[in-house]
């Protein structure tokens, strides 16, 4: 039986299970046991064990890998189109579920042990904006030996709400934001903003809520989308991210030449380079380098 990345970074502990400490905006974590603190598991070397174990650890390019290992209480990404959005919002999720799995205490419910870590949402403005990340999600965990196969709901390729859950109890759905009032109630330990762009101001504020709620016990929010099809929304959760800020937001740009599976070459990439010639540096800048355009009213200076 393949040994899960749980299994892999847990290895070393015996039990009882150690007592964690944590700051909610660090992903470094220091795991105590009796009076001596043993430095064994980070948000860090967790990612790094799922990319090593699904064998793309020499794709994962720098621009993604800074964003993956970024501390924001909420992460916000501006992405070029084809730089991996989706597959790094899968990774990013899929290495949290371990982590969390290996960091927090078991609990007992209805006769069964699981972990007190048992909501993640994936939220798109429809279903269908969510379910690529859900599906990749859904199979990185199956990869690295956490999915529940009997969990699987996947309902109307996409355009309903689709589940599964971990081997340890965590359920991973996905979250239509069209409503904004369907981000309510429940308090996820982790949330995916799928196309992020496309959002209103209050599904953002809402979706802030919720991993407010969760804060001291270690939630996390990361979002993406692309500036082509942003709305004012969008921009202002970017733009705050640049900067020190009280939410612990972090915002990034991923261009498209980031993706080195689709543009070995980097931003000398022909492909890149093609596009570069037959796009406006404007225009290229937004719809491939992830970073926003200049108000087309704006006044050129003399």
């Amino acid at each position: 039986k393949q040994e899960n990345v749980v299994e892999q970074l847990t290895s070393s502990i015996t039990q009882p299970s150690p007592k964690v400490q944590r700051d909610p905006l660090s992903p470094q974590t220091q795991l105590q046991k009796g009076s001596a603190a043993v430095p064994l598991l980070t948000f860090e070397n967790t990612l790094l064990t799922v990319l090593d174990t699904l064998e793309e650890t020499e794709t994962t390019s720098p621009e993604q890998m800074e964003i993956l290992l970024s501390d924001g209480f909420m992460v916000v990404t501006a992405a070029g189109e084809g730089s991996g959005k989706t597959w790094c919002a899968s990774r990013w999720l899929t290495s949290k579920l371990h982590f969390d799995a290996a960091t927090h205490d078991f609990i007992e419910r209805n006769g069964k042990t699981v972990s007190e870590c048992d909501l993640y949402w994936i939220i798109g403005y429809t279903y269908q904006d969510a379910y690529k990340e859900w599906k990749e999600t859904k199979d990185a965990c199956e990869r690295t030996g956490v999915l529940d196969l009997d969990s699987v709901h996947e309902r109307d390729e996409g355009n309903d709400r689709c589940s599964f859950k971990t081997i340890y109890g965590q359920l991973v759905e996905t979250v239509s934001g069209a409503d904004p009032t369907n981000v309510a109630r429940e308090e996820p330990f982790a949330i995916v903003g799928a196309e992020a762009s496309r959002w209103d101001t209050e599904l953002w504020d809402r979706c802030h809520g919720r991993l407010e709620r969760k804060a001291r016990k270690g939630s996390r929010g990361f979002f993406s989308g692309s500036f082509e099809t942003a709305n004012g929304s969008f921009y202002d959760w970017y733009k705050e991210g640049l900067g020190n800020n009280i939410v612990g937001m972090k915002s990034y740009s991923m261009p498209s030449w980031a993706n080195l599976v689709v543009y070995p070459g980097g931003y000398d990439d022909p492909g890149i380079q093609r596009l570069l010639a037959k796009n406006g540096k404007d225009r290229f800048m937004e719809r491939y380098g992830g970073l926003p355009a200049p108000p087309r009213n704006a006044v050129l200076p003399e």
